[in-house]
């Protein structure tokens, strides 16, 4: 604001908070800077949104509008139900204008979507789902006048001058697990996730969601890691009570599914209830459940390091870009995997190389030091989870990404890209590597499903915009592919495993 406006404004959040009310005084803040830039989650609590809202300048500007959508239920993100409110509560005064600045409007949930819109125009929360065909187009009109999109094209000669945007060079490199152990344990937690799957028919609502949800966070830290399968497994012998089907969902979807509808990249990997309450009334039961769950993990602490084919498939890729200067970012999709290549990349690459891990147990300011501290070395790298996928800018320190986990959302996909993909990218190229497994079947459901399909549109429309799907594909896809399947599905390579 002081460089390209000279606006000199204040910075309101927990770290300023106390400096501030000396310098004010008994007045507010608000009233005695008239610019502030402010965390709304700083300001959502009841003790400061009252005042904010009275004293609110006549022009706000929201970044990441898409992280205050309103969404109902119970359990469901009152984080961001409570900075919806705010700007909401903001809205409502016919004299202030509202800015809403957003990468993605629409990350595929419908509800979300529409309680944005409710914020420039309540009337646009009641228009149809559907709004094609020459009967809506006078709602398509209406809507336009409150948009406007910048695609990276329209602003490459902005103002007839060249701006520092980066190409995107785009790859893929697999793994195959082959006959490792990893694949025996593979297939062994396949079939226990099918069978947990089998036997919930007959439960009740709740119990069976949490089956379901279990054996799909299961399949997820399978794909992800040794470390996050095992922590997975530890952790299904503790229990997250809920206490209807729709509270299980609004816990695990976003977990599972990497839902934008929810802070899950903020958030533990665990997700509601534990498959063992089910047994409560039977001792040998739980016993056994237990020994063969701890058993699983144990075995899955054995593959760590050597025993891992994904590992020891990444690190040669790592070697290679920092041999040739890149500074990559891995993004992981869990702590302990997060946390696990970290120490693993530390041992595999010369010690000239800094190599550090970066979660969502981490608190932001220390986030920002310890990226920072970064500088001080000649070769970098860093791991992380998708807490830094939003709302910070890498492009100065990195200029690489591999998506070390895949995501089950392509949106989060192209968050992680936009860290160092983006205005004033030190280097002409950036470089993008999707990593999958080409007999892994759980990568072959996402990429089929979600993110070739991402690609696709993106390629053709120059934007990120959601897949032309619901979540509930890539549910039903794992479902009838893997879940519902007693055949060896060993053989049901990608259809480009062999390009």
């Amino acid at each position: 604001l002081r460089e390209k406006f000279h606006i000199e404004a204040e910075l309101v959040l927990s770290s300023t908070a106390r400096r501030l009310d000396r310098v004010c005084g008994n007045r507010s803040v608000f009233d005695v800077f008239p610019f502030t830039v402010v965390s709304l989650d700083y300001i959502k609590s009841e003790s400061r949104r009252d005042d904010f809202i009275r004293a609110c300048p006549e022009l706000v500007i929201v970044d990441e509008a898409h992280t205050c959508t309103a969404l109902g239920g119970p359990g469901r993100a009152s984080t961001r139900q409570q900075r919806h409110e705010v700007v909401k509560a903001l809205s409502e005064n016919p004299d202030r204008h509202l800015l809403l600045v957003t990468a993605t409007p629409h990350s595929g949930n419908e509800e979300g979507f529409r309680s944005l819109l409710g914020l420039l125009n309540p009337d646009f929360g009641q228009l149809p789902m559907d709004l094609s065909g020459d009967q809506n187009r006078r709602h398509r009109e209406q809507l336009a006048r409150y948009f406007v999109q910048r695609r990276r094209g329209d602003i490459r000669h902005y103002l007839q001058a060249d701006t520092a945007f980066p190409d995107r060079l785009e790859q893929e490199k697999s793994y195959k697990l082959g006959d490792s152990d990893y694949r025996k344990l593979f297939d062994r937690l396949l079939n226990y996730a099918r069978e947990v799957v089998e036997d919930s028919a007959g439960l009740s609502g709740v119990r069976q969601r949490v089956r379901w949800w279990a054996a799909l966070a299961l399949l997820r830290a399978l794909a992800s890691s040794p470390a996050a399968a095992a922590a997975t497994l530890r952790s299904k012998l503790q229990a997250i009570s809920a206490d209807s089907p729709e509270e299980v969902d609004a816990i695990s979807r976003p977990l599972v599914l990497d839902d934008d509808s929810d802070d899950s990249n903020e958030t533990p990997d665990i997700i509601a209830g534990a498959d063992i309450a089910d047994l409560e009334d039977d001792d040998s039961a739980i016993t056994r459940e237990r020994n063969r769950l701890l058993d699983m993990a144990r075995a899955a602490d054995k593959l760590e390091g050597e025993g891992d084919p994904k590992l020891q498939g990444i690190v040669p890729i790592v070697k290679q870009l920092v041999k040739d200067g890149s500074r990559p970012i891995l993004f992981c999709r869990f702590i302990a995997t997060a946390e696990y290549l970290a120490e693993q990349l530390k041992k595999k690459l010369a010690n000239s190389v800094e190599v550090i891990a970066v979660t969502g147990q981490i608190p932001p300011a220390e986030r920002e030091q310890r990226i920072n501290a970064l500088r001080e070395h000649e070769s970098y790298v860093l791991v992380c989870t998708d807490c830094l996928s939003e709302g910070i800018n890498l492009q100065h320190l990195f200029d690489a990404v591999i998506h070390y986990d895949l995501s089950w959302n392509p949106t989060r996909h192209e968050q992680r890209e936009g860290r160092v993909d983006r205005f004033g990218q030190p280097k002409s190229d950036v470089k993008v590597l999707t990593y999958y497994g080409t007999d892994n079947q759980i990568d072959g459901v996402v990429l089929e499903v979600l993110i070739n399909k991402h690609k696709k549109i993106r390629k053709a429309t120059g934007v990120s915009v959601p897949v032309p799907t619901t979540s509930n594909a890539v549910l039903e896809a794992l479902y009838e592919g893997l879940l519902l399947r007693r055949k060896d599905t060993r053989q049901q390579l990608l259809p480009f495993a062999n390009d």
